[in-house]
């Protein structure tokens, strides 16, 4: 009789080990497509963050060469003017800006990147300094949009104003005096 039980206990594990296993596998599966999807959808990200960066690059280099070419007039100016130590530098600013219109022309956003990355590690404070002006830079740019546009939109406002009354005006007979 103990040889029967045995086997009905043997019998008993064989299916519950056989419905693991194939919870396993499912389980398995599940986790290596779910890993193939978002593999993919990564990837799409990417692209995606690629190509608007590389966008967003080219309208950088645009602005900067546009920057670039009066910058270059003012300092030939000031040569012209005050030969010397201040021209030299102004000089090198212009020119240091022309690299950087280079490289963002060149450079692939990863390769920036990196490059980024590298200079802070040589020249951490640099790089500190260089951030904190480099937002300043940037509040000031966006606080001066927020208040051109603003003062366009009061301006147009006022224009129309002006403009309806002066409409009015013509319309409305002044009493003689």
């Amino acid at each position: 009789m103990a040889i029967q039980d045995s086997s009905s206990e043997t019998q008993r594990q064989r299916p519950a080990t056989s419905d693991r296993h194939e919870s396993t596998s499912t389980i398995s599966e599940t986790a290596r497509r779910a890993g193939g999807e978002a593999s993919k959808i990564t990837q799409d990200a990417q692209k995606k963050a690629t190509a608007f960066l590389e966008g967003q690059k080219a309208v950088a280099a645009d602005h900067l060469e546009g920057l670039s070419q009066p910058l270059h007039e003012a300092v030939d100016r000031l040569r012209e003017k005050s030969p010397g130590l201040v021209s030299d530098y102004a000089q090198r600013a212009v020119d240091g800006l022309d690299t950087v219109t280079a490289a963002l022309r060149d450079s692939s956003p990863n390769s920036m990147v990196r490059t980024v990355e590298d200079f802070a590690r040589r020249q951490p404070a640099v790089f500190v300094a260089g951030s904190v002006a480099a937002g300043f830079v940037l509040a000031r740019f966006l606080r001066s949009s927020s208040r051109a546009s603003r003062a366009g939109e009061i301006g147009a406002g006022g224009q129309y104003a002006s403009g309806y009354r002066a409409a009015h005006e013509t319309h409305v007979e002044k009493e003689p005096r």
